[in-house]
């Protein structure tokens, strides 16, 4: 339902609200970090980075690492909305869990390295400003 040029945010919110709760209560950690990717797509299309952020985080700590599920979904989810705070380095590196996640551990390495580098260079453009 995301998918649609015209979604409807609160009714998709409820549903995947309604999905949350009934995951929590049947123990299901898998269908809970869905239902958390879900919520907090529709809090970031809100520019709720806040709430969208705590889902996110919330879905990766309910997702126990022996138990499949949308574990790089939410590391995505995770670095888009650290992107739109202007968290850049925290938001490759959540990349880069992406690529470990997927298997991919040399572009994940790759990506850590530059989310390094780029702390670096933002921490040399902040000292720069404050000269």
């Amino acid at each position: 339902m995301l998918e649609l040029p015209e979604a409807d945010l609160s009714c998709i919110y409820e549903l995947a609200e309604s999905a949350y709760l009934d995951s929590l209560t049947q123990n299901s950690p898998r269908s809970v970090a869905y239902a958390c990717q879900i919520l907090s797509e529709v809090a970031l299309r809100r520019e709720d980075f806040e709430t969208s952020l705590a889902y996110a985080l919330k879905g990766l700590a309910e997702l126990p690492p022996e138990v499949p599920g949308p574990k790089a979904s939410l590391l995505v989810q995770v670095a888009k909305v650290q992107s739109r705070l202007g968290n850049y380095n925290v938001a490759m590196g959540a990349l880069a869990r992406v690529y470990v996640e997927v298997g991919f551990t040399d572009r994940g390495v790759y990506a850590y390295e530059k989310a390094i580098q780029m702390s670096g260079l933002l921490r040399e453009e902040q000292e720069t400003k404050v000269s």
